[in-house]
């Protein structure tokens, strides 16, 4: 079955933003691009990126919008094609993030999802309004974000669409888990795609947050023993590193201490990595490493792409090495 990559656009310059790291995950996987639009009734408008004067529902003005989105969606095709990837459109009506998700139902073949964002300002955005938690909540697929920020968001469309170079670095935050694992193995075939170095990171919570007190498990933390966890950790990177190493790739390892979230986000702005991979949950209430409130509260905080990959629900718990006191 052909693989695809989904892109959800609404015809703005910011869903658009998407599109350069769209083709950088479909030349990896060797995907056919999937261009989703989806055209919001005006009872839903507000959620949309610019400001729509609120017409009256009628087949005219569905039939006009449908248009424009099919002469749109023709054109970006066009210009995709060029670059020798294969390209499927399709057009909805109703409201983003229902419609990704739906579409995500009726074709098993979508393998990962690719989004722009922006930085809450205080006004609804594309994809706003919870959308994005949603899709992470509900999705089975990697979803890959792009945040842009205020400064260098778009303001008008870019003809011929812009293109980047390969990801040079990739960052993966690690606990020791075999669910955090499964971000890793994800990442290593992008690696070796795009011949990029592989940063891991293990974040090390202070015990007196209370966030690590509720995370005690975490390197088989204990209120005791900070030093021999810290040693705990470094020997697990180290050793991952290395295996990854002898496969061929170029790794870097670094652990720090401080509330995950804060650290992934800083790491991955001194580190200067092009895309973050790191695992979430499929539900929501686990007081773990991976939810999706620290997901949320990195892409929230760094400009740097992140890709969120949806393990399995029976390996979400797990010990990726055993804990020996030494």
């Amino acid at each position: 079955m052909e693989r695809q990559t989904l892109v959800p656009l609404d015809g703005s310059p910011l869903a658009e933003a998407a599109l350069p790291h769209a083709v950088q995950l479909a030349h990896a996987y060797a995907s056919t691009l999937h261009l989703l639009y989806t055209i919001e009734s005006a009872a839903v408008s507000h959620t949309l990126v610019w400001t729509r004067p609120g017409p009256v529902q009628s087949h005219g003005w569905l039939a006009a919008e449908q248009q424009a989105a099919a002469d749109y969606l023709a054109d970006l095709a066009q210009q995709l094609r060029l670059s020798g990837l294969g390209v499927h459109v399709s057009i909805r009506t109703g409201h983003p993030t229902d419609t990704i998700l739906r579409l995500l139902d009726e074709h098993p073949n979508i393998r990962d999802v690719v989004l722009a964002t922006h930085e809450q300002s205080g006004r609804q955005r594309w994809l706003g309004g919870g959308g994005i938690e949603k899709l992470l909540l509900n999705a089975a697929v990697p979803i890959l974000v792009v945040q842009v920020p205020a400064a260098h968001e778009p303001l008008a469309l870019q003809r011929p669409l812009p293109t980047m170079p390969p990801y040079t670095s990739v960052l993966v935050p690690l606990d020791g888990s075999v669910f955090a694992e499964q971000a890793l193995a994800e990442a290593q075939s992008l690696v070796y795609d795009w011949q990029a170095t592989l940063v891991l990171l293990a974040v090390l919570p202070s015990l007196g947050e209370p966030w690590g007190r509720e995370n005690r498990a975490l390197f088989h933390w204990s209120e005791s023993e900070p030093q021999l966890a810290q040693r705990s950790a470094i020997r697990y990177l180290e050793s991952t590193a290395q295996r990854l190493r002898l496969a061929g790739l170029t790794v870097r390892t670094q652990w720090v201490s401080g509330t995950p979230d804060a650290m992934i986000a800083t790491l991955a702005e001194q580190e200067h990595v092009d895309l973050i991979v790191m695992a979430t949950h499929r539900r929501s209430g686990l007081s773990r490493f991976w939810f999706s409130g620290v997901a949320m509260h990195v892409i929230r905080h760094t400009p740097t792409p992140i890709l969120l990959i949806r393990p399995p629900l029976q390996r979400e718990h797990g010990a990726a090495f055993a804990y020996e006191p030494q």
